[in-house]
C-alpha cells in the first residue's frame, strides 16, 4: 500500500540522508507522487540547514548528475559490447548466405533461397553498427528489428534443419534467448537512453 499521508510521509523522509532529499528534490522529482514533495521539502529542512549549505548540498548533487550523464553519454561498456557483436553476427550472415548459395545442385531448391535473408540480415546488420556509432537518433529502433529479424530467420533455418534432416539443435533456442536478452538490454539501458534518447525525442518535435 502506497503511503500519503503528509505526516506520515515526512517522518519516513526524517530518515533519508540529506543528499538523497536533495536528489529526490531536484534530479529525481518526476519519480515521485505530488504530495510527496512538500514533505520531502519539510524533511529537508527538519535538518536545520542554512541557505548557503542547503545551495551547497543541491550544487554538488547537481555536479554529480552531470558527470554521471556525460559518463553515460559515451559509446562505451556494454553499449559498444552490443554494436560488435552486431558487427561480428552481420559477418557471419553474409558469410552464411554463401555458405546457402553454394550449396550443391542434389539439395533442396529451399536451402540456397535462404541465401538471401542472410544476405539482407548481415547488410541490415551493419547498416545499424553504422547508425549506433553516429549516434543516430533512430539507431535503436533499427537495432530492434534486428534482432527481431534475427530471431526470425535464426528459427527458421531451425525448423528448416528438422524438416530436412529431421533434427532438433539444442542451440534452436539460441535466437529466441539472444533477442530477448538485447531487446531488454535497448529498452531498459540508461546508457542508451541518453546516447539516443535526447536526439530521438528532438526528432518527434
Amino acid at each position: 500500500m502506497v503511503q500519503t499521508d503528509p505526516e506520515a510521509l515526512e517522518q519516513i523522509y526524517r530518515q533519508w540522508p540529506i543528499e538523497k532529499l536533495a536528489r529526490a528534490l531536484t534530479i529525481e522529482r518526476d519519480q515521485y507522487n505530488p504530495e510527496a514533495i512538500p514533505a520531502m521539502r519539510r524533511a529537508l529542512e527538519s535538518h536545520g540547514l542554512s541557505q548557503e549549505q542547503l545551495g551547497a548540498v543541491f550544487a554538488e548533487v547537481g555536479a554529480e548528475h552531470g558527470a554521471t550523464t556525460e559518463r553515460l553519454s559515451r559509446i562505451r561498456g556494454i553499449l559498444l559490447l552490443f554494436i560488435v557483436i552486431v558487427a561480428i553476427n552481420s559477418l557471419i550472415d553474409l558469410f552464411t548466405s554463401l555458405t546457402f548459395a553454394a550449396a550443391p545442385p542434389t539439395a533442396p531448391n529451399m536451402l540456397r533461397l535462404f541465401a538471401v535473408p542472410f544476405v539482407i540480415l548481415g547488410l541490415y546488420g551493419l547498416c545499424c553498427c553504422f547508425l549506433l556509432l553516429r549516434r543516430k537518433s533512430r539507431a535503436p529502433q533499427h537495432a530492434r528489428r534486428w534482432l527481431v529479424w534475427s530471431f526470425v530467420v535464426g528459427t527458421a533455418v531451425a525448423v528448416l534443419n528438422f524438416v530436412i534432416a529431421g533434427e532438433v539443435s539444442l542451440g534452436a533456442a539460441g535466437p529466441a534467448v539472444f533477442a530477448l536478452v538485447w531487446l531488454g538490454y535497448l529498452s531498459d539501458s540508461r546508457r542508451v537512453a541518453l546516447v539516443y534518447g535526447s536526439q530521438e525525442e528532438s526528432a518527434k518535435q
